[in-house]
């Protein structure tokens, strides 16, 4: 009988934003199977903020879309991004 192995990666402490913001990880809210599918509380100076990572190929075609998306005052999207770690904040 084979099993199979499953890789996770580390679990992230801190995050450097796209806007220069720092991130400290308070706890992980959600982990789900597969690499990059977590979500975060994070803070940075004193605030508090729901993070979350995609697939890599997941996350370019979400941040496009929260770019097209940002004008609108009906939507909230995220408004930090950390691309090497492929993340909202």
């Amino acid at each position: 009988m084979s099993t199979a192995t499953s890789t996770r990666a580390a679990a992230l402490t801190r995050v450097l934003g796209q806007s220069g913001r720092r991130y400290v990880v308070k706890k992980i809210r959600r982990d789900k199977p597969g690499n990059q599918r977590r979500a975060y509380v994070v803070t940075c100076r004193s605030q508090k903020y729901v993070s979350k990572s995609d697939a890599p190929h997941d996350f370019k075609y979400f941040k496009d879309m929260f770019d097209d998306l940002r004008s609108s005052p009906f939507i909230l999207v995220f408004d930090d991004a950390a691309l090497e770690e492929s993340l909202f904040a």
